[in-house]
């Protein structure tokens, strides 16, 4: 049985570092958020798990190799890049850029 997902990429875009970046809506209601709530951008499907109830909220910014999974809430204003293969899986709540190599 295919699991649905529990969010869409929208035509909502935002360019970063030559990147494109989509807005996600949900598409099935999570801990906080109901079905066709707006959260933040990400590049590509891998850099949020379709699984858990980890979300990316208002203007975050998630691209490269950076992956938000399991239960983690990502609500930084600025972006976030990582070089390397990390999974956040705890809640991240900064105000700045985070750029880890």
């Amino acid at each position: 049985m295919k699991r649905m997902k529990k969010y869409e990429l929208t035509e909502e875009t935002s360019e970063v570092a030559g990147l494109t970046l989509h807005r996600i809506r949900a598409v099935a209601a999570l801990n906080n958020i109901s079905a066709g709530e707006l959260g933040g951008f990400i590049e590509k499907e891998e850099n949020l798990s379709q699984y858990g109830n980890a979300w990316v909220y208002g203007n975050a910014k998630v691209y490269g190799d950076a992956k938000v999974c399991g239960d983690a809430d990502l609500c930084i204003a600025a972006d976030l890049c990582i070089a390397a293969d990390p999974c956040i899986a705890v809640d991240l709540c900064i105000a700045v850029d985070l750029c880890i190599a």
